[in-house]
């Protein structure tokens, strides 16, 4: 059960992406609840709300970030010989066109 002092105390960083989904969607089930019943939504409900929502956002993305880095990398990998030689070149015609002017 959530109470007003666990919710305001609820340190997020803490908290790992399981806890922290689980807790947003208890929060936003309670404003809910508090919307269904046309009662007046307690600002720290709102304001932690927001707060798990953008840690959520944050985390997720950090996490999509690394396995697209993970996923580049293999693929690199897999590049044949003329691949990673046609790169290079590109690479050095670009530096050497930007050292040049």
């Amino acid at each position: 059960m959530l109470t007003r002092n666990y919710i305001i105390n609820l340190n997020i960083d803490e908290s790992n992406l399981d806890s922290l989904m689980l807790q947003y969607v208890q929060l936003d089930g309670m404003i809910e609840g508090f919307k269904k019943n046309n009662f007046i939504i307690p600002d720290y409900l709102t304001e932690k709300l927001n707060e798990i929502k953008l840690e959520l956002d944050i985390r997720v993305r950090a996490d999509k970030l690394r396995r697209l880095k993970i996923l580049k990398a293999q693929r690199e990998t897999l590049k044949t010989r003329d691949e990673l030689r046609t790169q290079k070149d590109a690479e050095i015609s670009l530096l050497e066109k930007e050292l040049n002017g």
